[in-house]
């Protein structure tokens, strides 16, 4: 072997210790193990768990066995005998790691290290259609991270429990429901399950009917009159859906800039009138409409049998001033399903600043299903 040579021998060697691992490349790695690293309970760690590394070399050799954890020597360990240590990492929170085991400069082997998280109960699902389309889409939130492959098996019952439709989904919030599967008039529980391999986790469940989350048509701008000063501008606009009962939202922006929410003052049907903008100024607007009335969200078992909890989207006061009423308050109802001849419905008034409660009026024996039939509406 020549000089040149080597220098770029000493070269390679110093570059691949200055990374730490691996070491030597992969076909190498497998060639020169001086032993064997083995994790427990596993590599695949709860985060937050204390774990056991065993560092053993093939035979009893002169030197200090070390462990390396992400290029950060680790506190000595217990040596059993002249081949093994025993290594004790606590409270591992980092997702994924690595473990190097050296005796004295020479790499032993190594071992990967991948902490992950059981998933978090689903929350806050929200299924939407439109008139038109043939799909109902649904989203919801998953929680915090769990640096795992997580996967959600969304399914869809009758209310006598029969299931009418199932689907996975892999590391998603959401998912597209044929409404061709559903009848429209129905009312549905869709439940999530997350599951990991540390666990499940499975969200309340959803009040799906369609003719209850139908969302209104895009509306089309038609077309914008500036004022003379160039300070204020007309939105005509149109819609497939009735505007009776729809509230109109506005965004803006200027060229290269973020969108940001107006107000604007509807004068008459398809006509809105905006004002503050700023003379000689490019404009892009984007316009959506909403359902005024409030749409039953959860329903899920309280405290004792008796009780349910029951929550609702809120329609909010400006969607009330914009049609010309004012809202008091909401009247909940329920009754049993199927309904008995001598049983009526049932009905509570509530805040008008209320979007959920619990009621303890349900009443039922070993032979009645809970009360399924639920509505929330207002009253101005």
């Amino acid at each position: 072997m020549n000089l040149y040579s080597t220098i770029w021998r000493f070269i390679m060697i110093l570059h691949f210790s200055i990374k730490g691992w691996p070491l030597l490349p992969a076909s190498c790695q497998q060639l020169n193990r001086h032993g064997h690293v083995t994790v427990e309970p596993s590599p695949l760690f709860l985060i937050g768990s204390n774990l056991t590394v065993y560092c053993r070399i093939n035979k009893c050799e002169l030197g200090d066995i070390s462990l390396v954890l992400n290029n950060k020597p680790v506190a000595p360990g217990k040596r059993v005998n002249c081949t093994m240590m025993i290594f004790n990492l606590v409270n591992v929170r980092i997702p994924k790691s690595t473990v190097v085991c050296k005796l004295t400069m020479k790499i032993v082997d190594g071992k990967d290290l991948h902490g992950g998280l059981p998933p978090d109960k689903p929350e806050n699902v929200i299924c939407e259609t439109t008139r038109s389309s043939d799909f109902t889409n649904c989203s919801w939130e998953r929680g915090q991270e769990t640096y795992l492959p997580t996967t959600y098996n969304v399914t869809v019952n009758s209310e006598n429990g029969t299931q009418i439709l199932s689907h996975q989904k892999q590391e998603s919030e959401k998912i597209t429901i044929p409404r061709a599967k559903i009848d429209e008039n129905t009312k549905y529980q869709l439940i999530i399950t997350a599951y990991n391999h540390f666990g499940a986790s499975q969200s309340d469940p959803f009040i799906l009917c369609v003719k209850d989350i139908v969302i209104p048509e895009t509306p089309r701008l038609m077309h914008i009159e500036f004022g003379n000063d160039s300070t204020g501008a007309m939105l005509h606009w149109k819609s497939t859906e009735s505007s009776d009962h729809l509230r109109s939202y506005v965004r803006l922006r200027t060229e290269n800039g973020f969108w940001r929410a107006v107000e604007g003052t509807e004068l008459s049907k398809g006509l809105i009138q905006m004002v503050g903008l700023r003379p000689l100024t490019e404009y892009e607007f984007q316009m959506r409409t909403c359902d005024f009335r409030p749409v039953l969200r959860k329903l899920t078992p309280a405290g004792n049998s008796n009780a349910v909890f029951v929550s609702w989207t809120s329609p909010g006061n400006k969607h009330w001033s914009a049609s010309g009423g004012k809202l008091l308050h909401y009247v909940l109802e329920w009754t049993r399903v199927p309904a008995p001849v001598s049983v009526s419905v049932l009905w509570q008034k509530l805040a008008k600043d209320q979007n959920k409660h619990q009621t303890s009026q349900v009443q039922r024996d070993e032979t009645d299903p809970i009360y399924t039939h639920w509505n929330t509406h207002t009253q101005k």
